[in-house]
């Protein structure tokens, strides 16, 4: 694995909800405007970010989802165990809870790391357990767009669709410039817009590669699932107006 292990994060996020942000690395980027940005292109540009360090990109996200998502992957076995035992049914609930946490802790180094890797900055494996700063505000942000979501689709559906669509910008948002649960969420939803058509049509063509990715004998999901969080944050740099990684020096 290339580069030094834990390069420390861009700083702490601010508080929930909408907290002014501490910075002390410097003030976080400010908005730019926004850059167009293709969905076929988003892929070709993270395939060949991925290309250019298979052993730390796949690597670290591969291992930063298994983290995610051991507790939950525990929980089943146990559950599966006697699904009419209530301690053992007790115990499930309570390793789905603590998923949620380490899932939260990494989901902020996961994307931290998504993102300079797509910016072309230095980057490190360590990187994805460098989640700490921003674990209330993912946390809090998780839970005010499942709610919001949960509400939109108990409504019409679309209504959720295009909730998630507008706020998926929220985690990025928060990680990168350290902004506040609230501003994080108003500013997603500005920078999607006029946008969710399109990302709509991103998430589609993501979902058919997921498929095909199972389909090859869950292999290769493995580099789907790493492409596809390097192609977001891609589109995330660009709606931002932020810059992405030269290919030709990659």
């Amino acid at each position: 694995f290339g580069g030094s292990f834990g390069a420390g994060p861009r700083g702490p996020a601010g508080g929930f909800p909408g907290a002014a942000p501490g910075v002390p690395f410097g003030q976080p980027p400010g908005p730019g405007i926004s850059q167009a940005w293709g969905i076929w292109e988003s892929i070709t540009f993270a395939w060949d970010r991925v290309k250019s360090d298979p052993g730390t990109i796949l690597g670290a996200l591969i291992v930063g989802g298994m983290i995610s998502n051991a507790f939950q992957g525990i929980g089943q076995v146990v559950g599966d165990i006697d699904k009419n035992d209530p301690t053992l049914q007790f115990v499930v609930l309570g390793l789905s809870f603590l998923n949620m946490l380490v899932s939260t802790f990494m989901t902020g180094g996961m994307t931290l790391f998504t993102i300079k890797v797509a910016e072309g900055d230095d980057y490190q494996f360590g990187d994805i357990f460098q989640g700490g700063p921003f674990f209330w505000s993912i946390l809090g942000a998780n839970i005010l767009m499942g709610l919001g979501v949960m509400l939109g689709f108990l409504l019409l559906i679309v209504p959720g669709i295009i909730l998630a669509l507008g706020l998926g910008l929220t985690i990025p948002l928060i990680v990168d410039r350290q902004l506040g649960v609230i501003d994080a969420l108003k500013e997603s939803w500005e920078l999607t817009t006029g946008h969710k058509g399109a990302l709509f049509v991103w998430g589609l063509l993501a979902f058919a590669l997921f498929i095909a990715g199972l389909a090859a004998c869950c292999i290769g999901v493995m580099v789907v699932g790493p492409v596809v969080q390097i192609a977001y944050a891609f589109i995330y740099l660009r709606l931002s107006g932020q810059r992405t990684a030269d290919l030709s020096v990659a």
